[in-house]
């Protein structure tokens, strides 16, 4: 019985290979759609919880001044340092040297 079909071989006919490509094209559409909402969404994110802003406001510089937690040196250094850091644009990162980068 040579060239002969047995029972556990199978013959896919041309519709169900049409039938598996189209299933292969949603799989794909899918993941693809998938990996764009989750971008999107991390984005989103990340732009909600933006921890650009600097560790104490000015209230609290002055507060820690008056409390005597700060010396009138240790504020200027600090009030001036926090103003700098606000009045930086955000795609500019401060080096160690003092010098801005932009990213």
């Amino acid at each position: 019985m040579i060239g002969s079909a047995g029972p556990s071989s199978q013959i896919i006919e041309g519709g169900e290979y049409l039938s598996m490509w189209i299933s292969l094209a949603g799989i794909l559409v899918a993941v693809i759609f998938g990996t764009f909402l989750i971008v999107s969404v991390r984005r989103w994110y990340r732009r909600q919880n933006n921890t650009d802003q600097p560790g104490f406001s000015l209230q609290e510089l002055r507060r820690m001044q008056r409390e005597g937690s700060l010396s009138q040196e240790e504020f200027d250094s600090m009030r001036k340092a926090l103003l700098s850091a606000l009045n930086q644009p955000r795609d500019e990162q401060p080096q160690s040297d003092g010098t801005n980068v932009r990213e």
